[in-house]
């Protein structure tokens, strides 16, 4: 090998390669025991750990070239876009509606939504119906023979809610996204009408990238990466869109983005290269993978006691050596 700098090894990165105490010798079975039990720690934080050194000596540079993600994201995810509300004009009264946990295509949370709407004693006289179409997105309607008016309330009247916080307004805001609901559908002190329909497109997929972050493999960088967040966070190696490069992907009632898991491959056109120090070994790698909100992306939930399919990847690093 010259010192022309290209490629000369390909170290393989998979996030099931996460070890059970006492067998760090034999990281394939290990992967397929933790995930068949259950008992991984979360792919969103997690470790590589090696009985042996994983990079050592020669290599003066890392490339993040290739990336593939099996997204099992679901639609709607516990604690984070879970919760909203409908307001009654009448009283102004606030009454929380709970999604389950899930994948949705459009029309079968158009027929959920329905459900959890009719459940609520004080809804239920206003004999709600909610369909979906993709010209309007949700229609939210009241067809009693005297229509409840309704609405959906905006961030000052829910934290005006006793027992609400900033936190519980963020889920609130994310599950109107998925709904398509904006300000235009809050009470504007209006005479209230009968009928809500989505005044933005709904998006059903939580978020449109992940952010990969290392500070292990970005410790010698002299100037990391980060975004445009307030958190600026460092140590970012790699943005992967989950729309893809690909062909058009349209929302439909019976499919969307989000409605379903799914595999995205990510070939990176302008490669991530960092920086490396050749006399360093490095026996463990971590990784750190943050949704657009630069939080972690969803994983297991610690509140609901649910364990849902974890997000994976599998990311290829080019070994350089020479300047």
């Amino acid at each position: 090998m010259d010192s022309t700098g290209a490629p000369n090894a390909i170290l393989a990165i998979n996030s099931l390669d996460r070890y059970i105490t006492g067998k760090a010798n034999q990281p394939t079975d290990n992967a397929l025991i933790a995930e068949y039990e259950g008992i991984d720690p979360p792919s969103n934080n997690f470790a590589i750990q090696s009985p042996g050194a994983l990079i050592y000596g020669y290599i003066n540079r890392l490339i993040v070239s290739q990336i593939q993600l099996q997204c099992n994201i679901p639609t709607i995810v516990p604690n984070r876009n879970n919760r909203f509300f409908i307001a009654l004009t009448a009283t102004n009264v606030l009454y929380p509606i709970t999604i389950p946990y899930g994948y949705y295509t459009p029309a079968e949370l158009a027929a959920m939504l329905q459900i959890q709407i009719a459940a609520v004693p004080a809804l239920a006289a206003g004999t709600f119906t909610v369909t979906y179409n993709p010209q309007n997105g949700f229609v939210f309607r009241s067809t009693a023979v005297v229509p409840l008016n309704f609405y959906f309330p905006d961030t000052d009247q829910i934290l005006n809610t006793p027992g609400e916080t900033n936190a519980s307004v963020k889920v609130v805001l994310k599950a109107y996204k998925v709904l398509g609901m904006t300000l235009g559908n809050a009470d504007i002190g209006g005479p209230g009408i009968s009928i809500q329909i989505s005044s933005n497109t709904p998006n059903f997929l939580y978020t449109p990238y992940i952010d990969f972050y290392s500070d292990v493999l970005t410790n010698y960088q002299n100037v990391k990466d980060t975004n445009t967040s307030v958190a600026k966070p460092k140590g970012l190696i790699a943005r992967v869109y989950l729309s893809g490069s690909g062909g058009v992907q349209g929302q439909r009632a019976t499919s969307a983005l989000g409605s379903e898991p799914f595999v995205v491959t990510a070939d990176l056109n302008s490669p991530k290269i960092i920086r490396w120090e050749p006399n360093v070994a490095v026996p463990s790698i971590d990784f750190q993978l943050l949704d657009c909100y630069g939080d972690f992306i969803p994983g297991p939930s610690p509140f609901d006691n649910i364990y849902y399919a974890q997000t994976e990847f599998q990311m290829t690093l080019l070994c350089v050596e020479g300047e």
